[in-house]
């Protein structure tokens, strides 16, 4: 018995529209990274594209959790003292 190998004539792409108002920005992230990759196909092969493509609505009403808000901050915070200017972010 042979083994399946994936060609780029044989992965069909599909769309996906994910809604991120209100959920965690990782976990979003996460499955939009397996969405892309086509991990979630049977035909998955690591060196042959056969991910799908992603759109993401309402990507500023995603929740931040601690740690990422606090990266934030600190992202901000050296962007000031390299002179950059702040770039405003809603951060609740």
């Amino acid at each position: 018995m042979r083994t399946f190998v994936a060609s780029a004539k044989s992965a069909d792409s599909r769309w996906h529209v994910i809604d991120a108002k209100g959920q965690v920005l990782g976990r979003v992230a996460t499955l939009t990274a397996r969405l892309l990759q086509g991990k979630h196909k049977a035909i998955y092969t690591p060196y042959i594209d056969t991910g799908d493509h992603v759109v993401i609505v309402n990507a500023a009403e995603v929740k931040l959790t601690g740690r990422e808000i606090r990266s934030l901050l600190s992202l901000a915070l050296q962007a000031k003292r390299a002179g950059l200017p702040p770039r405003p972010r809603n951060v609740k």
